[in-house]
């Protein structure tokens, strides 16, 4: 079998996206992962690989979350979580945030979040401007990519399937912000919050009419400037700047 070393010296990498990995092909991988270039050097090998070890899954998620830019991440993010499925990368994340008391960590993981594309319903246009639900879409190779394909099914299994995938991230975020008291580490779970406190399911609402008073203040850094408003909210508090300028990377105002 050709090492992967190989594969990625002669860029041959749509040839052998099927490969297997041995361990040594995981060290090399690792490598990669973790020097020069980093996670765009093993970029191309998973925009086509077919599958890989889930032991190199933390990993990657780690380097995710450690990258400078942290917007970075939605331009492989998606390749990730068709390789590992949508529900496990998100597990691991949930993992990593309940794993940790560094607020550096956890702001950084939940903001991954939103890269990870969870089982999505497709609709198909009926008469007058309808859209009826038909199925899931889902990445398949063509050939020479994987695009995004169109492929029907039982509507309410996936439905299920999506809305335990939710439940299971806002279960775990409205817990940590009910936890944790930071202002900076509650913007970015806020993110994620629905809009009115009717709006969450039965199973939530003991989170909701406790969460919704807060995020409803005046003050509470959201809408419009918001992230303006974080800003001047933790003006003077040296631990919180220390996290938004320093850790997380965020401009000053000026």
């Amino acid at each position: 079998m050709i090492p992967l070393k190989t594969i990625f010296e002669t860029k041959q990498f749509k040839q052998y996206r099927t490969i297997k990995l041995t361990d040594t092909d995981k060290v090399y991988f690792l490598h990669k992962l973790t020097t020069g270039k980093r996670v765009y050097s093993v970029i191309p090998f998973l925009k086509v690989v077919e599958q890989l070890p889930l032991d190199l899954l933390g990993h990657i998620l780690r380097e995710a979350i450690e990258y400078t830019d942290i917007s970075a991440p939605k331009k492989w993010m998606d390749s990730v979580s068709r390789i590992f499925t949508p529900e496990t990368v998100q597990q691991y994340v949930l993992d990593m945030i309940l794993a940790t008391e560094e607020m550096r960590i956890k702001c950084r993981a939940v903001s991954i979040l939103y890269c990870i594309g969870g089982p999505n319903l497709s609709y198909k246009k009926q008469g007058q401007g309808e859209w009826l639900p038909v199925g899931e879409t889902v990445e398949t190779w063509n050939g020479g990519r994987y695009e995004r394909t169109l492929i029907e099914g039982n509507i309410e299994a996936i439905k299920d399937r999506r809305e335990k995938y939710i439940l299971k991230r806002m279960n775990i975020l409205l817990t940590e912000f009910l936890k944790y008291d930071n202002l900076v580490y509650r913007y970015y779970i806020n993110r994620y919050l629905l809009e009115k406190e009717s709006d969450y399911p039965a199973d939530l609402q003991p989170f909701a009419q406790k969460i919704h008073p807060i995020v409803s203040d005046i003050n509470f850094p959201k809408g419009l400037n918001q992230t303006r408003k974080l800003r001047l909210s933790i003006q003077g508090n040296k631990s919180m700047e220390e996290l938004l300028y320093t850790e997380l990377n965020w401009r000053r105002l000026e």
